[in-house]
This record gives C-alpha cells, sequence and structure tokens, in this order.
C-alpha cells in the first residue's frame, strides 16, 4: 500500500469554496458596459468544477469518483508529487522527460532517479534496479517525450509487482496518437494513476485542461488537499464542454496526424536521417551531429516551421523533434524544406 507525504494528514480535509447565495459584493454591472455579455456565467463568485467533472467523466466512460480535474497536465503531475513525496523519499523514472519533473520533486524535498532512455527499447532492469524501499513514485511517459517511444503493458505490470510500495504514475498526455491505449490496462492494477491533457489531443494548450484518472480514492482525496481551490477557470470549462462536444471531429483529425508521421517518418528514413519510431503528434530524429541539428533547427525556423533542438542535453544534442502537420500542404511544406538541410 502506498504512503502519502506527512504533510498530507497534517492538510486535514480539501479546501470547501464557500458557496454564497447572494451575488459578490464587488458587483459592476452598473460601471462597466455589457459587464454581463463579457463574463456570462464567470460573473458567479467561484468556477462550477463539479459540472466539468460530470461531463469529463461522462466523455471517458467512467465513474466520476476516478476523475480528479486540474489545470493541465502539469497541475495533476505536481499535485501527485506534493501528496507522495517527502525528505528521503525518491522518484524513478527515464529521461529526457518533461524537465518539471525534477523541479516538482525538489519541491517537495525528495529525489529524481533518472534513467537514460534513447535507444528503442525501454530500461527497464535498470527501472528496477534504481527502485528501493524509500522509492514513493515511477513515473512512466508513453508515448515519451521527445522520442515518441512508447512503454508495452506488460512492462508496466512487471514494474508495478517490482514496487507495490510506490505509486506508478502514467503520463498519458500523448496516448491519443499511441497505437494501442493502454490506460484501462494500466487503471486495472492497484496503485496507479494515469494523468491526461487538452494540450496535446485537443490543441488547447493555452485552457489549461488537464485531468487525473485512478482507482485509488485516497490518493484522488490527497492531491485535492494540496491542490490550489480555484486551479481551474470558469471561461476554460466552458471551452473544455465545447472540445467535448467536438470529440469525433477531433479523432478525425488524430487520424490524419498519424497517417502523415507515418509519411514523414518515412521522407525523413529515405532522405539519411536515423528516425525513432514514434507514437506521438511529432517525429523524433537524428543528424550527423549537434552542429547539423542547429542547423537544422535554424533552416527550418527560417521557413516558418516550429521545431526543436537539445543542444543543452548531451544524449540528445544531435537531435530533432519536429511535430506532425494536419493537412497536406503543411506536410509539403515540411518535407520540402527538410530537403534543403543534407544530413
Amino acid at each position: 500500500m502506498v504512503q502519502f507525504a506527512a504533510r498530507v494528514a497534517r492538510l486535514g480535509a480539501p479546501y470547501a469554496p464557500p458557496r454564497p447565495k447572494r451575488p459578490p459584493q464587488l458587483d459592476l454591472r452598473d460601471v462597466i458596459p455589457d459587464f454581463q455579455a463579457i463574463l456570462g456565467d464567470c460573473a458567479g463568485p467561484y468556477p462550477k468544477i463539479d459540472g466539468w467533472r460530470d461531463a469529463l467523466a461522462d466523455n471517458l466512460g467512467l465513474p466520476t469518483a476516478m476523475v480528479h480535474p486540474t489545470a493541465g497536465g502539469d497541475d495533476a503531475l505536481l499535485q501527485i508529487v506534493l501528496a507522495m513525496m517527502e525528505e528521503g523519499g525518491n522518484l524513478v523514472t527515464a529521461v529526457p522527460t518533461f524537465p518539471m519533473i525534477q523541479r516538482y520533486v525538489a519541491i517537495a524535498g525528495g529525489d529524481m532517479r533518472s534513467v537514460p532512455w534513447i535507444e528503442a527499447a525501454f530500461p527497464e532492469q535498470a527501472i528496477v534496479d534504481s527502485i528501493d524501499a524509500n522509492t514513493r513514485i515511477v513515473l512512466v511517459t508513453s508515448p515519451n517525450n521527445p522520442t515518441g517511444q512508447v512503454v508495452p503493458i506488460d512492462v508496466i505490470a512487471r514494474i508495478r509487482d517490482h514496487a507495490p510500495q510506490a505509486l506508478i504514475v502514467l503520463d498519458a498526455v500523448y496516448m491519443a496518437y499511441a497505437n494501442q491505449d493502454i490506460t484501462d490496462a494500466v487503471l486495472a492494477m492497484a496503485n496507479t494513476v494515469v494523468v491526461q491533457s487538452f494540450s496535446k489531443a485537443y490543441g488547447a494548450a493555452g485552457l489549461r485542461l488537464g485531468y487525473a484518472l485512478s482507482r485509488q480514492a485516497d490518493l484522488l482525496l490527497a492531491m485535492q488537499k494540496v491542490a490550489q481551490p480555484y486551479g481551474i477557470s470558469q471561461p476554460s470549462i466552458n471551452q473544455g464542454y465545447k472540445l467535448l462536444a467536438a470529440t469525433h471531429q477531433v479523432d478525425t483529425a488524430i487520424a490524419a496526424i498519424k497517417a502523415n508521421r507515418a509519411t514523414l517518418e518515412s521522407a525523413l528514413s529515405t532522405g539519411g536521417f536515423s528516425v525513432w519510431p514514434s507514437q506521438a503528434n511529432f517525429v523524433f530524429f537524428a543528424c550527423k551531429n549537434a552542429e547539423q541539428a542547429q542547423r537544422m533547427f535554424e533552416s527550418l525556423g527560417d521557413s516558418g516551421i516550429s521545431v526543436r533542438c537539445f543542444p543543452n542535453d548531451p544524449h540528445i544534442a544531435h537531435c530533432v523533434r519536429i511535430g506532425v502537420p494536419l493537412n497536406e500542404q503543411d506536410l509539403a511544406t515540411l518535407m520540402n524544406a527538410i530537403t534543403k538541410v543534407s544530413p
């Protein structure tokens, strides 16, 4: 059974926002023209989280009790670390990964144990070897960022069995682009939580909408205790409802990106680049050296194409990550620009 940080017990019950029956004292309807039209239902005192949680659960086909809305996937990860980690504890994960994880663990007084994962095979044994009695969290990011590689479900199950005292966290923000969605299989395991976001599949990073899924009611309660009371704004919730209503269109777009990903990977391989097998909405590939990667970054940038390179990471300084375009015209523009930079 997992052990929560001592701070969770000291916090008592989660913060419960007051629910006033009267309008707020500062009512600007008579001062600002079109005040009500500007704010709509955002003129109320607090965001309406309960309805948003219900809508998420309905969209996912899960019980409401399993869904914990957050202000983006990063907010969920921070809450998990604050709920689980304390001085003397550690988090084990493969790197490269989301750079804020190390900061979150440091804030909570813990230690992050990093295992390099650059090659195709997930470093299962190295991960297992890094786990000890003080391991509070094992973080698995699949598909991984920036490589797009995935962790097989049987590997996660073996890690789960090896570390019964730890919480297994699946960062699944790119899962919509994977060949197989392992969310349900992970949730079926004991002491697991899955983190999701509207930033990737829905392309709505600016809304800061995310959520955590778990069958562990005590974990979600602990996350509520360390969470900001009004972390999700009402305007974001309102736009979230519209995105949920467009799920079919989003699924169509995801299918197109998967097809374009295959086309882009093939073109890069044919052009002489070493390409990682991606199951995300981007393609990760190696240049001859860091200098060529920088030239690729600058050349594509001059063509108006947004790419990422990693000059400060010696393991992947020679690599480039490119987002996969949705429409064929943008894909053609991208591939034409790539041909101008020889491998």
